[in-house]
């Protein structure tokens, strides 16, 4: 054989050899990419949903605390706001919203998250805001429902 068709040969070969390592090697670099556009596209997702989330566990207590801020500036024995009905009649809806907002909630905080809303659920319902004033161990009985408040709301620091 002349040594002009071998060389042929080796190039045609190695061509082929080269496109199809080529494809391999492009096929799997673009798989990666789609991959990894996915990855982002679903933490971005996810990023999002927790804002929303946290914008709602905020809304949900925020009418609460501005309620509990006026009854405490209310400066008169007259048409005092209702805390207790106020506050009881927000527990359904702050109890969703509890829920909806768990998974947000770091694996390792959800017993403290749970605690938290407990114990505000707890004294919101069997105790009230009237009955907390005539308890001797509470000095300043607006400071327990905001506290309460706050102690859940932590849950919806971003921390990222």
């Amino acid at each position: 054989m002349d040594h002009t068709i071998i060389a042929a040969l080796i190039g045609v070969i190695g061509g082929l050899l080269g496109a199809w390592i080529g494809g391999i090697i492009s096929r799997k670099a673009s798989r990666e990419a789609v991959e990894s556009s996915n990855q982002n596209a679903i933490d971005i997702m996810r990023g999002q949903e927790r804002i929303k989330n946290i914008a709602s566990i905020r809304a949900a207590f925020a009418p609460a605390l501005s309620f509990i801020y006026l009854a405490k500036k209310h400066g008169s024995t007259h048409e005092v706001p209702d805390v207790d009905k106020f506050l009881k009649d927000s527990l359904l809806s702050q109890a969703a919203t509890i829920e909806k907002f768990r998974p947000f909630v770091a694996e390792g905080d959800r017993t403290a998250y749970q605690e938290a809303w407990e114990k505000y659920r707890y004294e919101v319902w069997n105790y009230g805001f009237e009955a907390t004033t005539l308890r001797t161990d509470v000095d300043d009985p607006w400071k327990v429902f905001e506290d309460l408040i706050h102690n859940i709301l932590q849950f919806s620091d971003d921390k990222t």
